[in-house]
């Protein structure tokens, strides 16, 4: 997994020299420390494997912990926020507090400005590479892998950068989620979100096929199939 870690590095520094660019104040939070990887431990307590392109990522940084400011200054993930371990262990601990069942099979990485979330799901896990599953918490039980694993969420961040589909204005993100959609489609095999999402076709309400909860009705896969393309792309 050296090779992976060394990548992981490389991809978090391309990430944010993209938003130094940009002149973005949250960089200046991006700072070294060996929080990530003792704190990192800690999250075992939850019962889940937590996958190595994870931890990775806690290794050299402990996400940021900026002072005080709006959300949308905290975004560096696209609209992503990282947290340090001690905001994912608070995160998690409060949304296993709000299930009905706190065994929960899933993980919470990642939070968006909106209710949108991230969360690692070891049970879909191929080939050792564990998703994150695109959700709305509380708010609906469904999910749909939208990255193949974190290692693949952040080279999906670092091409957006680099393909000019990510940039910022007042320090707040602006993009097109269907030039997006392009660009994580291209690196992630299983992804089954953003595209129908950009397209507003998700309905967060209608509850879960009983098959998985990361599959869409067959309401939905009929709209799919007269808007999208075999790849997801726009007709």
């Amino acid at each position: 997994m050296g090779d992976a870690a060394a990548e992981i590095g490389s991809l978090i520094e391309e990430i944010f020299e993209a938003q130094r660019r940009w002149t973005r104040p949250v960089v200046r939070y991006l700072k070294r420390s060996r929080k990530g990887r003792e704190g990192g431990l800690k999250l075992e307590a939850f019962g889940l494997p937590i996958p190595d392109d994870f931890r990775h990522l806690y290794a050299h940084h402990d996400g940021l912990h900026p002072p005080p400011m709006p959300r949308h200054a905290t975004q560096v993930f696209g609209e992503f926020e990282w947290y340090d371990t001690r905001c994912l262990e608070l995160a998690n601990t409060m949304s296993r507090a709000r299930s009905a069942n706190p065994l929960t099979d899933t993980f919470h990485a990642f939070r968006s400005g909106s209710v949108l979330s991230l969360d690692l799901a070891p049970g879909l896990a191929e080939n050792g590479k564990c998703p994150l599953v695109a959700n709305m918490t509380a708010l609906s039980p469904r999910r749909f892998i939208a990255f193949d694993s974190t290692l693949h969420m952040l080279r999906t961040m670092a091409a957006a950068h680099r393909e000019g589909v990510f940039r910022y204005d007042d320090d707040q993100l602006v993009f097109d989620r269907r030039a997006f959609a392009e660009v994580a489609r291209a690196i992630n095999r299983r992804d089954v979100f953003w595209m129908p999402y950009a397209e507003g076709l998700i309905d967060w309400g209608e509850p879960p096929p009983r098959t998985h909860p990361g599959t869409f009705s067959d309401s939905e896969k009929a709209v799919f199939a007269r808007l999208l393309g075999p790849s997801g792309k726009t007709r």
